[in-house]
C-alpha cells in the first residue's frame, strides 16, 4: 500500500475555520506531539476537530488536507473524518517519528478535492468491499439470508474478509459472496470475527461460535469515510438469540489506515457491546471465543509447508498457561507466498485474556470472560498488521504494538492565522497545568540502579504539561482507599493532603508485595493527568506501576490502564509498554487522556530497595465530566 501513516489516539479538540475567497482559502495549524518511547514507522495520528457553522454541512470528500512536519521536504496526505456522532477529526499518518523525539507539524486545510486512495464499493445486501486505489482490501460480509438452509448457513454471522497483496484473492476463511462456499474444516471460522461459545442471558446459554440457532444480523450503516489517509465504516449489528430477540447491539467500527509498501493492511478493529434485554455474561474458552483472525481454509488442507508458525513478545511463552499476552503473530502459506499477521490486544479489554495461538491452520485470537450488566457498553479495541513474508523480527512488531498503545499524542495547537480564531468560534483553549513541585531531595542522577527496561533521566526539568484550561486537582483531600488499611508509617489521607515533601513524616508507607490504592473523585470527572510521588528522598524504582481509572470503586465498569511498567504481568493486569523510572521530585506525570471516570486506582509492588510499598502525594487533573 503505496505512501505512509502512523496512529496515535488522541482527543483534542481544535476549531478548523475555512473562510472562503483567494486571500484565505486555506488555514495553517501548527500541531507538537510529544515523543514517543519506541520509534514509530506509518503510525496514524488524529485529533478532534470542530468545524464552523460555514463548514459543517460540507461533504469531507471536498476537504484537501496535506500535513508536514517540521525540517522535512515535501508535503504528506490528510483527511477529515465524521464519526458516527457527527463529530470530525483531522487524520494523517506520521511516516517515522523516531523515539524520544519531539515533532512539530503544519496541516493545511483547505476547500477542495480530498484526493485518491480509499473508496467503497458495495454489492448491496450482500457485502461491502473497501478498495485502495481500485484494488480490493477487505470484504465486509453482511448478508442475511434465510432463504435456505445454504444460504443462511453462509449468513449466520458478519465477518471481515482480507485481499491479497494484488486485490484479488481473499486470503481468510469463508464464503466470499461470489463463489460457493467450500466449507472445509470448522465451516463456522470466518476471516476476521468476534464471538464467545457460552453467552449466557436471563438464564439461558448461548453458542456465538458455532452459531446453534443464533445469529449477528447486520442492520444498518452508521458512517461510511474514504480517502487519501483512511477508510472506515461503523455498522450496527445485533446479536439475536434462539427467539428471535437482540441480546446485544453491537456498534463496529473497522479503519484502514494507508501504509508504505509492502505492508498489505493495518486494521483497527474497535467495537462497543451493548447488553440489552438483561445482563449479558461473555464465556467460554479460548479455542471457541474472543476476537480472531482465521487464514484461508487451503492451510488446514494443505503440506506441512504451508502451517502456521508463532511469534510471541520475548522467548518461553507457553500460550497454554500464560496470559495477558500484548501481541501474537502468525505466519503461513497460500498460493504459493507466505503472509504475516500481528495481533494486538489493547491494554484496556478486559483482563485476565488468553491467547489461543498454536494451531497449525492459523486460527489464532485473544478470548477473555466479562459480564456486561443490561444497558451498559463494553468498548473493545484491536489492530491487525498483514504483511507479505515469513514472520517479521520481534522487535518490529514490538514496536508496531507500541504505536498502537503508547505513541506519539499531541501536546500543543497552535493556529497560524488570526482568521483561525474570529467567526464560529474558537478552539478549546489549552494551558499549562499548575504543577507546584517540593524540594529536591536529591541531585543528580544515581549510577548503580540495575533495572530492566529503565528509562534514561532527561538531565532537565519536565517540559509544561498542557490540557484544557481550568484544570484542577480533583484528588485534592478526596478518600483514598487502600489494600493495606493499616499503614506501616502514616495515615492514608496523607495521600491527598497537598504535602509533596520528601520529609519525614510526609509519606505513607504500606506493606509488603502488591498494593493499590484508590482515590474516590467523588463524581464523574474528566482526567488530563495523574501524578504520583512514592518516595523521592532517594533515588528509587518502584516496580508494576499500574495506574487505571474506572467508574466504580471495584473497576469492573470502564477500566482504563493510563500506564503499566509491569515487565512480567506478576501484577496479573498485562505486561506494560511503559518503563521503569526513577522517582525525583518532580513526580511522575501520567497522561490521562481525558478519560471520564471517577475512581483512580494506582498498583506497585515494591522498589529496588526493599519490598514495601510508599506513597508521598497523588494529584488528578481536570474537571468535572460535562
Amino acid at each position: 500500500m503505496k505512501s505512509t501513516t502512523c496512529i496515535t489516539s488522541v482527543a483534542i479538540i481544535v476549531l478548523l475555520l475555512l473562510m472562503f475567497g483567494v486571500s484565505a482559502s486555506a488555514e495553517q495549524v501548527r500541531i507538537e506531539l510529544s515523543a514517543p518511547k519506541a520509534d514509530c514507522l506509518d503510525v496514524p495520528v488524529e485529533c478532534a476537530v470542530r468545524l464552523p457553522k460555514a463548514l459543517a454541512r460540507v461533504d469531507c470528500s471536498r476537504l484537501s488536507v496535506t500535513v508536514r512536519q517540521d525540517g522535512q521536504s515535501g508535503d504528506i496526505c490528510g483527511q477529515i473524518v465524521r464519526t458516527p456522532d457527527g463529530k470530525a477529526k483531522l487524520c494523517w499518518v506520521a511516516p517515522k517519528i523516531a523515539a524520544g523525539e519531539a515533532g512539530k507539524w503544519t496541516a493545511t486545510v483547505s476547500k477542495g478535492k480530498a484526493g485518491a486512495g480509499f473508496s467503497w464499493k458495495d454489492n448491496s445486501g450482500e457485502y461491502l468491499d473497501l478498495l485502495f486505489d481500485g484494488r480490493k482490501v477487505t470484504r465486509y460480509m453482511y448478508a442475511y439470508d434465510k432463504s435456505t438452509p445454504e444460504r443462511l448457513h453462509e449468513t449466520y454471522k458478519v465477518f471481515h474478509h482480507v485481499f491479497d497483496a494484488d486485490g484479488k484473492n481473499v486470503i481468510t476463511k469463508g464464503p466470499d459472496g461470489r463463489t460457493p462456499y467450500e466449507k472445509g474444516l470448522y465451516p463456522h471460522h470466518r476471516g476476521i470475527f468476534i464471538g464467545w461459545n457460552k453467552l449466557k442471558h436471563q438464564g439461558q446459554q448461548y453458542d456465538f461460535w458455532h452459531m446453534k440457532g443464533v445469529f449477528l444480523v447486520h442492520r444498518k450503516f452508521e458512517q461510511m469515510a474514504a480517502g487519501p489517509v483512511l477508510g472506515s465504516s461503523t455498522a450496527v449489528i445485533n446479536w439475536i438469540d434462539k427467539k428471535g430477540k437482540p441480546v446485544i447491539e453491537e456498534q463496529r467500527t473497522t479503519t484502514v489506515f494507508r501504509q508504505s509498501d509492502p505492508t498489505i493492511l493495518l486494521l483497527e478493529f474497535e467495537t462497543n457491546l451493548k447488553a440489552v434485554n438483561g445482563d449479558v455474561i461473555l464465556d467460554g474458552d479460548p479455542e471457541h471465543a474472543g476476537f480472531q483472525y482465521r487464514p484461508h481454509n487451503d492451510v488446514a488442507a494443505g503440506p506441512a509447508d504451508v502451517k502456521a508458525r508463532y511469534l510471541f513478545h520475548t522467548d518461553g511463552i507457553d500460550a497454554h498457561k500464560d496470559r495477558n499476552l500484548p501481541w501474537v503473530a502468525m505466519s503461513y502459506g497460500l498460493n504459493g507466498k507466505r503472509y504475516s499477521v500481528l495481533h494486538m490486544n489493547h491494554p484496556d479489554n478486559p483482563k485476565p485474556s488468553f491467547y489461543s495461538a498454536y494451531r497449525d491452520y492459523g486460527r489464532f485470537g485473544a478470548f477473555f470472560k466479562h459480564k456486561i450488566k443490561n444497558g451498559r457498553t463494553l468498548n473493545l479495541k484491536y489492530r491487525v498488521l498483514v504483511v507479505p513474508g515469513d514472520l517479521p523480527k520481534r522487535n518490529e512488531m514490538a514496536a508496531r504494538y507500541l504505536s498502537f498503545v503508547d505513541g506519539p499524542k499531541v501536546n500543543k495547537v497552535v493556529w497560524k492565522s488570526a482568521s483561525a480564531t474570529s467567526g464560529a468560534g474558537s478552539a478549546t483553549k489549552m494551558a499549562p497545568l499548575p504543577i507546584v513541585l517540593p524540594k529536591p531531595m536529591f541531585v543528580g542522577t544515581p549510577t548503580n540502579i540495575k533495572v530492566p527496561n529503565l528509562m534514561k533521566a532527561r538531565g532537565k526539568p519536565r517540559a509544561p504539561f498542557y490540557a484544557p484550561a481550568g484544570c484542577v486537582n480533583l484528588a485534592a483531600g478526596k478518600i483514598v482507599a487502600s489494600t493495606d488499611e493499616l499503614p506501616i508509617i502514616g495515615e492514608i489521607e496523607m495521600i491527598t493532603d497537598g504535602d509533596k515533601e520528601a520529609a519525614d513524616g510526609s509519606y505513607v508507607e504500606l506493606g509488603p508485595f502488591q498494593q493499590h490504592i484508590t482515590v474516590d473523585l467523588g463524581e464523574m470527572c474528566e482526567v488530563y493527568a495523574v501524578l504520583v510521588w512514592h518516595y523521592h528522598k532517594q533515588a528509587r524504582v518502584y516496580f508494576d506501576v499500574i495506574v487505571q481509572t474506572a467508574d466504580d470503586a471495584d473497576f469492573i465498569s470502564n477500566v482504563k490502564t493510563l500506564f503499566n511498567n509491569d515487565i512480567d504481568n506478576s501484577a496479573g493486569l498485562g505486561i506494560g509498554a511503559d518503563m521503569h523510572y526513577i522517582e525525583t521530585s518532580e513526580g511522575k506525570l501520567i497522561d490521562g487522556k481525558g478519560a471520564k471516570a471517577r475512581f483512580v486506582r494506582l498498583y506497585s509492588n515494591g522498589s529496588n530497595a526493599n519490598d514495601l510499598n510508599n506513597y508521598i502525594e497523588v494529584e488528578v487533573w481536570g474537571k468535572p465530566a460535562k
